[in-house]
């Protein structure tokens, strides 16, 4: 590893994949082991020493004498392969890490007792001991790769040249050996473990198959797209289908949904920014996963791509993997199709160990388009909404505005997490409402099980739109006293029911709290049931 390639990675965000640490003097080999055998028991990725969270460089004297043997050390304890780099630049001295993953269905463990944990994994920022579940979810992983076994009938001559070709130049390109441009494909296949000999394997079929030997071969590998005029419309103005290898599939499916683009020009004071309905790279992101991901023994089945002025939708057979759920996949992945992930990371088409889902989230956000959804259907497929129509554009100047003037970054979990709040989401558990509160991102409305949380009128006075504001915060308490005051005046008694309905941005709950407010300081009691029963002035003859 030289400069070049480690900025390139240091160009990416912490992740399950990719962990910093400044260890200026000293590093301990136990934690050494721990954080490597953590990545590994994600998807493999690179544990960094000498460098700062933001992945900027300040260097380390961490094992000044014996970098060098603990590729060796480390090796023999967790039995995985570890790559140990020492790499000296201008900014200081980097100890890097590169680890695989762990063998499918092993579970990587601390052997010598040189560990905090026995089978340590990331959780966030920090490392915990796996739980049972996700042990048996890699126990679970001994099911054979479906992209690894060999395509029945098919030889190197039913791949296609031109597909074999675009992917040896980006191969050459990605690794930075030149010479791989001359490599004959039956070798190039071998390397990369997409052939022995003249058998050929489905991952080979997908990338570089012809028409005729994926019609032969693997059916209903097939992508499909369509588009409508509008979400409600039930027939397509468009319709077009691939079944050819994925090299040279994929960019004619950017070029069809492209040729439906449309751009929205947003006045940022001065400047005029041109945001595009289609994002070209979360689509290409959306689609690959898609093909690296879905099951393909499911028959009969294709995956489905939507398109309309309003929304993106990519439609994927087959369920989440396990140790997979909606609520961690944008922290979490796994490879349904290992060996056509692994090939498709060798040309730089698919990260090494994200699923792309993270991205998307992000830029769909950060466009002001609102959240993307996932859901997982019954028939069994998973469907993901891109948002293609500009919704709030306000709300991300607000927010580069409060980074750019602290000087903070915000990560994908926490730009999603205010997209939710903005959105009006249930919001009780939220993770970083701390740092939020403390930036003025957000307040706290309420008490008790009552509280919620809602963007500050920083924001709405940003975006001017402080009325809005009002009516998510609410009428201050003394105003809310005085109208429930007002109306015992005139008809002498009210129910919670005829409080709801008048105070409909108020939960059952804070409208309790408020009743009962009113009675301790002796305004009003309460008489009858407690389902049926009034509220009434405690002393109507001196008002």
């Amino acid at each position: 590893m030289d400069e070049t390639a480690l900025r390139a990675i240091l160009a990416h965000k912490e992740n399950y994949d990719l962990e910093f640490k400044k260890a200026k003097a000293s590093y301990g080999l136990a934690k050494a082991h721990d954080y490597c055998a953590a990545i590994a028991n994600e998807n493999g990725g690179y544990f960094m020493l000498g460098v700062a969270n933001d992945g900027a460089i300040v260097g380390s004297n961490a094992f000044p004498t014996n970098w060098n043997t603990l590729a060796h050390d480390i090796t023999q304890d967790l039995k995985i392969r570890v790559k140990v780099y020492e790499v000296n630049t201008a900014g200081g001295r980097v100890i890097a890490f590169d680890i695989s993953r762990h063998a499918t269905g092993v579970p990587v463990q601390v052997h010598n007792g040189t560990g905090k944990f026995r089978y340590p994994i990331r959780d966030a920022e920090s490392l915990v001991e796996m739980d049972q579940p996700t042990l048996q979810d890699i126990f679970a992983e001994k099911e054979d790769d479906w992209s690894a076994q060999v395509a029945e009938g098919v030889v190197l001559n039913d791949l296609d040249e031109k597909a074999l070709r675009l992917y040896r130049d980006e191969w050459a390109k990605k690794s930075q050996q030149p010479e791989r441009r001359k490599t004959p494909h039956e070798s190039m296949l071998a390397d990369l473990q997409l052939a022995d000999g003249n058998k050929i394997t489905n991952a080979a079929v997908l990338l570089f198959g012809t028409e005729q030997t994926l019609h032969r071969a693997i059916p209903d590998a097939e992508i499909i797209f369509e588009w409508r005029n509008g979400d409600n419309d039930i027939a397509y103005g468009e319709r077009r289908n691939w079944r050819k290898g994925f090299m040279t599939a994929k960019d004619e499916i950017w070029d069809v949904i492209n040729a439906r683009n449309t751009t929205f020009r947003y006045q940022e004071g001065f400047t005029q920014r041109d945001i595009f309905a289609f994002d070209e790279d979360s689509i290409r992101e959306a689609v690959i996963n898609a093909f690296a991901h879905r099951d393909y023994s499911i028959t009969g089945r294709s995956i489905v791509i939507k398109a309309s002025p309003e929304n993106f939708y990519v439609e994927n057979p087959g369920r989440l993997m396990p140790g997979i759920t909606l609520d961690n996949i944008l922290d979490k992945s796994a490879w349904r199709n290992r060996l056509l992930a692994e090939s498709l990371e060798k040309v730089n088409i698919m990260e090494r160990s994200s699923q792309g889902i993270d991205k998307i989230f992000r830029r769909t956000i950060e466009a002001g388009k609102g959240l993307p959804t996932l859901n997982v259907n019954n028939d069994p497929s998973v469907i993901l909404t891109i948002p293609a129509m500009l919704k709030d554009q306000g709300f991300i100047n607000f927010l580069e505005a409060i980074i750019n003037k602290r000087q903070v970054t915000l990560s994908s979990r926490e730009i999603i997490e205010l997209e939710q709040i903005r959105e009006g989401a249930k919001n009780k558990n939220l993770i970083f409402k701390d740092k939020f509160l403390e930036l003025g991102v957000i307040e706290k409305i309420g008490q008790g099980r009552g509280t919620k949380y809602i963007l500050s009128h920083n924001y709405y006075k940003y975006v001017d739109d402080a009325g809005h504001h009002t009516r998510l915060s609410g009428l201050p308490r003394e105003v809310k006293r005085t109208l429930v005051t007002e109306h015992l005046k005139k008809h002498k008694k009210v129910t919670n029911q005829e409080l709801q309905e008048a105070f409909q941005n108020m939960s059952m709950q804070e409208i309790s709290t408020l009743l009962k407010g009113m009675r301790k300081d002796g305004l009003i009691l309460h008489e009858g049931s407690r389902r049926r029963g009034y509220w009434h002035l405690a002393k109507p003859d001196e008002v």
